[in-house]
């Protein structure tokens, strides 16, 4: 029901098969953490040739998106993904398709006037969307994407239903959808129900030492531990120190690391 999410699936998929190299390009914030690492984890996943830029307050949108294209050309990248941001950034996002990299919006911001030329926008608060949940936050756009990829490989016989397991990613759901506020009603009351479960099953290992220094419990994790404990020290990264540290920490499999 998101608009342009079928175009948006195709390229992805044209860029898997072709081994393209695909650019995760995500917000500073937790909900940009968290949906640029469920992105990354997911299409590493199923084969994709991934990296990933955050973005930094430190230096306005322009230099901004200016750094993303220089990282997406150093590392031969020929799709970009945004990952709650990218709305607003219509004239700068002109420069990657210049370039011959293509682009995908996800995000969940107010749009201006002016759309973005890329392959697909997904966001549900576009004036002419159809789509139920208006308060999806990025990371939950982020996970919609995922899953229309996952029934697309599904149905082409490309991957079995068995292969990838989408619950697995509600924990960062969760998490990036109490971080940013947004409303626990209708759909994002399920996500986040069913993400706080996942919480005790995670084997994310950066995740579940976050939790033992925060003095949480993964089987007793609740919305106000995730906005009080867990929120303020993923968040305090983007505004002071480097929030790639935070999709590191998050991807990291190694205890020592």
């Amino acid at each position: 029901l998101l608009l342009g999410m079928g175009k948006a699936v195709q390229r992805t998929i044209k860029a898997l098969t072709l081994n393209e190299g695909i650019l995760i390009f995500g917000d500073n914030d937790v909900d940009g953490i968290t949906g640029t690492t469920l992105l990354v984890e997911f299409l590493k996943s199923i084969g994709g040739n991934v990296s990933y830029f955050i973005s930094s307050k430190s230096v306005s949108n322009q230099l901004l998106l200016t750094n993303a294209l220089d990282f997406a050309i150093q590392k031969n990248c020929k799709l970009l993904i945004t990952v709650d941001c990218g709305i607003t950034a219509a004239n700068e996002i002109n420069d990657f398709l210049e370039r011959s990299i293509d682009v995908i919006i996800t995000d969940h911001h107010e749009p201006t006037h002016k759309i973005p030329r890329c392959i697909a926008t997904l966001n549900p608060k576009l004036i002419n969307s159809d789509y139920p949940n208006r308060d999806l936050t990025g990371v939950g756009v982020a996970f919609k994407l995922a899953h229309a990829i996952t029934n697309t490989l599904v149905e082409c016989g490309k991957i079995s239903a068995s292969q990838i397991d989408l619950k697995r990613f509600l924990d960062l759901v969760a998490l990036g959808t109490v971080a940013d506020m947004g409303a626990l009603t209708n759909e994002n009351r399920i996500l986040v129900r069913y993400g706080l479960r996942q919480f005790a099953k995670t084997d994310r290992i950066g995740l579940l030492k976050l939790m033992e220094n925060s003095g949480i419990s993964p089987e007793k994790i609740t919305t106000n531990d995730i906005a009080a404990k867990i929120s303020p020290r993923l968040n305090s990264l983007g505004r002071i120190a480097d929030a790639t540290i935070g999709v590191d920490l998050l991807l990291e499999e190694s205890p020592t690391e």
